[in-house]
């Protein structure tokens, strides 16, 4: 009886090692992922900040242009 309960302690405890694992990975998994989605939105952003100041410039070049 003794045995069966160590046995059974002994399982228990190897399942949760191996949900715990899971969960792990499937968390690490989750914060990659995260991790790419803000690293494109950073680069969308600055992408798009750099051709907003490129139509600025365009706009006050063509302004500049029509005054003359």
């Amino acid at each position: 009886m003794r045995k069966l309960k160590k046995n059974t302690g002994v399982r228990i405890t190897k399942l949760r090692f191996v949900e715990a694992e899971e969960m792990r990975k499937q968390k690490l998994e989750e914060l990659q992922s995260l991790d790419r989605a803000h690293r494109e939105y950073s680069n969308m952003k600055m992408r798009m900040e750099a051709d907003i100041k490129d139509l600025l410039l365009k706009m006050e070049a063509t302004k500049r242009n029509l005054s003359l």
